[in-house]
């Protein structure tokens, strides 16, 4: 991909997964899609077996991933003020609209239409015309907290606590779900070993509470053909006939609120942030199969393979069976703070502490090492040195093998460390004396940083996760200035040659601004 004249780009690294908690996990076409606090949408095969790309789709946490009825669009919503949607064929941007005026809950297809919601208590229904979203309709939903879509249902959840149903054609209110005071009493008493958890008060409170609110609110939901599932603070199940609207059963699964709901025949499975996943009987009223999580659960969705699919806090996605046996595990990544290019290698720092070197040849890890206890916060090479400075006072220099060949201590916050000519700017008035390894006393001008600029032969920029490489193509094509061959080694010239070659073989491709994909989306194309 080239992004302008002067530069030619790659993928140098991109890893697959997310940086922080999964917060929805759906199924759309042929694909499963996960997206994050990290703004991230992960696309995925149907058994997720390996990512087959990546839209960096929001600047804050995804809450709603969303399929056309016709899958020709992709809608993403996250928790800013901005609605947008791809096109499925390929993933590019089709429009971004500023649709709210304070934080978007969600963006639901139902039937031909999209409908946004907000907390300005907003409902909005949007087409798609010529690949841009325009509104042609809105609502005012007074105390509007969650709201969920099926067939041509809204299905919406109030801060206190109601449960209105509406017609999404024309937002007319069918019914109120209502969840009576006896019904949540008793399943208070039948669950009352669960009942400090809720609260350090006596149940009575708990149940005050919930009846001064009439009811709890809605966390998750699912539909069926006959029923209508809701996951509720608490840890609170409720079963609705879908067509009379009456409450068919209540019970407590979970010691704390319910993240993710899903059905399989007679079987409800649920997770928690009590950090559990649960396979419950729902005849029986009683578990069959609790499993402990090694993080919180934030979203869940049991895929067409009847496997279960759970994202967690720490950006980790499990895939389990339907006897909550695991099939496999995507572990979340790391966020890398700093990468650099050696004649041998990229150097790779990241926010573990951890330092990679990848071969330039093929881009395969050729060694790794935990130095820092905190976050590195710049990795720099230099002369044969690799210099690392890390947020927990230490800056080391290292051999090309990642041995330790001095450590510097320096107490005061570094801000913006950056590399210029001969030093390391670790603060606005102290740097790091490449040639002497020590820290002194120094600024670097805003003008040296401007003379700079124009004898750089690459870029490296850092993306959410991955590595993107910018080489200037008069270095790829043997033409540069003496400025530049005094500042850059022949070594350093010829490993960016070595790289351009390496990276057009990568898996993974930046086809736009906004995503990175596979070659076998590439080639599906």
């Amino acid at each position: 991909m080239n992004n302008s004249n002067t530069y030619s780009s790659d993928v140098l690294y991109h890893q697959p997964g997310h940086l922080k908690p999964v917060n929805t996990i759906r199924e759309i076409g042929d694909y499963i899609f996960t997206g994050s606090q990290d703004g991230r949408v992960c696309i995925w095969d149907k058994g997720m077996e390996k990512e087959l790309g990546c839209i960096y789709a929001h600047n804050a946490s995804i809450v709603d991933i969303q399929g056309t009825t016709d899958l020709q669009f992709l809608i993403t919503s996250a928790q800013e003020l901005v609605l947008k949607i791809w096109f499925m064929k390929d993933f590019d941007l089709a429009d971004s609209e500023r649709c709210h005026i304070s934080t978007i809950l969600g963006a639901k297809a139902v039937e031909n239409h999209i409908i946004s919601a907000s907390k300005d208590l907003q409902l909005k229904k949007w087409e798609i015309v010529e690949n841009k979203l325009k509104l042609i309709a809105k609502n005012r939903i007074v105390s509007l907290d969650k709201y969920f879509a099926d067939e041509n249902r809204l299905y919406i959840s109030s801060i206190e606590g109601d449960k209105i149903i509406l017609d999404a054609g024309n937002f007319k209110q069918i019914a109120t779900l209502f969840v009576s005071d006896n019904k949540v009493l008793r399943s208070i008493r039948k669950a009352s070993k669960y009942v400090k958890e809720f609260v350090k008060k006596d149940p009575n409170a708990l149940l005050f509470n919930i009846s001064r609110r009439n009811g709890f609110l809605i966390l998750s939901f699912k539909a069926t053909s006959e029923f209508i599932i809701l996951g509720h603070e608490f840890g609170f199940v409720s079963i609705w006939n879908k067509e009379t609207l009456k409450l068919i059963k209540a019970f407590f699964v979970h010691g704390n609120h319910i993240t993710g709901i899903d059905i399989h025949g007679d079987y409800l499975y649920s997770t928690s942030l009590d950090s559990t996943i649960v396979k419950f009987d729902i005849q029986k009223q009683k578990p069959i199969k609790v499993v402990k999580l090694t993080d919180k659960p934030y979203s869940l969705l049991k895929s067409s393979n009847n496997e279960l699919i759970v994202g967690l806090g720490n950006g980790d996605i499990i895939l389990f069976d339907t006897n909550l046996e695991i099939i496999r595990k995507h572990p979340g990544i790391n966020l890398i703070t700093g990468a650099d290019i050696t004649p041998k290698n990229v150097i790779l720092a990241f926010n573990s502490g951890e330092i990679y070197a990848i071969n330039n040849s093929n881009l395969a890890l050729s060694s790794s090492k935990k130095l820092h206890d905190k976050p590195i916060l710049g990795v720099f090479y230099y002369e044969g040195n690799i210099i690392t400075v890390g947020n927990d006072n230490k800056i080391l220099v290292l051999d090309e093998d990642l041995n330790i060949t001095k450590s510097v201590e320096f107490t005061q916050r570094k801000s913006n460390v950056r590399r210029i000519r001969h030093y390391i700017v670790l603060t606005p008035n102290h740097v790091f004396d490449l040639r002497n390894k020590e820290v002194i006393k120094g600024e670097i001008s805003s003008e040296t940083e401007k003379e700079l600029k124009d004898i750089e032969a690459f870029q490296v920029f850092l993306i959410k996760g991955d590595v993107l490489l910018k080489i200037q193509k008069k270095i790829l094509s043997g033409e540069f200035s003496l400025e530049t061959k005094n500042y850059y080694s022949q070594e350093i010239l010829e490993s960016l040659h070595v790289l351009a070659k390496a990276s057009e073989k990568t898996h993974y491709k930046y086809t736009s601004e906004f995503t990175v994909l596979s070659d076998d989306i590439i080639n599906k194309k």
